[in-house]
């Protein structure tokens, strides 16, 4: 079962079944569950049933988790203290609660974790700490979490990311790192994470990726890079991506893409390069893209965008024509938005003949 952070339902298949249905009544029921969420409660509380499966501490007033406090819920599956008050996370705050699989502390003001907090929990899937104020982690501070599938630490105050702090997660697909203030992203900082899907890395600071920094992320369908710092796109940066289907590099300070920077994208359906500071693309940078129509967002009707020499590109008019280049604003419209022209000629206003024997040098001129 997949935890969703922002819902506050417990999914009624943890823990929810009861051994001899004819038999269990509100007691089973009252033991397996503690909900104590919206109480004004400012500590744990010492009575929750050493059979609990699911612990609801939500939206209270608790400042701080003792060590050892949940070490009786053996077989507890499901804790969440999202919205309280609490501001650090001791060694071994969870000690003892080997079957727990969804950990859930977003919307707290936790600054620091201590590197052994989250020792000990093999069964855990799924840990969010987004919406809190933590500008720094020791790189031990995941060891161990061999079960994790998803990570949630986005809306925090990292700036950097240790190089090895995802080491051995293995089974990890989704990781939100978004509305942080990260500047620099290793390169081995993504090694060995082969079962990731989908990455946010957007509204942070970053300004360079070095090439090779996605390369073990083969399954990686999803990209989000928007809304960072990034003046150029090294070749290399996108190496073995072959199963990427979303790249997004809008809102950055993009001057130049080169050759050869797309080449593994073989099945690249989307990519969002409005708002930056490109003029020209070459043809050589799509020759390898998606088969089946890739949907290229290059303006915004909002944004300051790129100011693009569409004399420069007839070639991109000429494959919008035969419907393997889509245009669009967002990725919530299918609005038809051709590229922002700069000064000299209007994307509606040019003319281009077909192409000849020369593939993609095609004459273009304004009407």
């Amino acid at each position: 079962m997949f935890y969703q952070p922002g819902l506050l339902a417990v999914p009624l298949s943890v823990g929810a079944t009861c051994p001899e249905p004819d038999s269990c009544g509100d007691d089973y029921v009252r033991v397996r569950r503690f909900f104590r969420s919206c109480q004004r409660l400012t500590h744990v509380p010492r009575d929750i049933p050493s059979k609990a499966l699911i612990v609801n501490l939500h939206c209270n007033s608790i400042t701080s988790v003792p060590a050892g406090v949940f070490s009786h819920l053996t077989q507890c599956t499901f804790l969440t203290l999202s919205h309280n008050q609490i501001s650090s996370l001791h060694g071994e705050t969870f000690r003892g609660m080997v079957s727990l699989q969804q950990l859930a502390l977003r919307n707290n003001i936790i600054s620091s974790i201590d590197r052994h907090a989250f020792q000990g929990l093999r069964s855990l899937q799924n840990l969010t700490l987004s919406s809190n104020t933590i500008s720094s982690l020791d790189k031990e501070t995941f060891r161990g979490l061999v079960s994790l599938q998803g990570l949630w630490l986005y809306s925090n105050k990292l700036s950097y990311l240790e190089k090895d702090i995802f080491q051995g997660l293995t089974f990890l697909n989704v990781l939100y790192l978004y509305n942080n203030s990260i500047s620099l992203i290793e390169q081995e900082t993504f090694r060995g994470l082969t079962a990731l899907v989908k990455v946010y890395l957007h509204n942070n600071r970053i300004s360079s990726i070095a090439a090779g920094t996605f390369a073990d992320l083969q399954y990686l369908k999803i990209l989000y890079l928007w809304g960072n710092q990034l003046t150029t796109i090294e070749s290399g940066i996108f190496k073995n991506l072959h199963n990427l289907e979303m790249l997004l590099l809008n809102q950055n300070q993009i001057e130049y893409i080169p050759d050869g920077a797309f080449d593994s994208l073989f099945s690249l359906r989307i990519l969002l390069l409005a708002g930056n500071k490109l003029v020209n693309l070459n043809p050589d940078l799509l020759v390898n893209l998606a088969r089946s129509p890739l949907k290229l967002g290059m303006s915004d009707d909002h944004l300051q965008t790129n100011q693009w020499n569409c004399l420069a590109m007839c070639w991109l008019q000429h494959e919008h024509q035969l419907g393997t280049i889509t245009f669009f604003i967002t990725l919530h419209t299918s609005k038809h938005f051709p590229p922002i022209c700069a000064a000299g000629g209007a994307w509606n206003s040019l003319s281009c003949a077909q192409p000849g024997e020369s593939g993609h040098m095609i004459l273009c001129f304004v009407r």
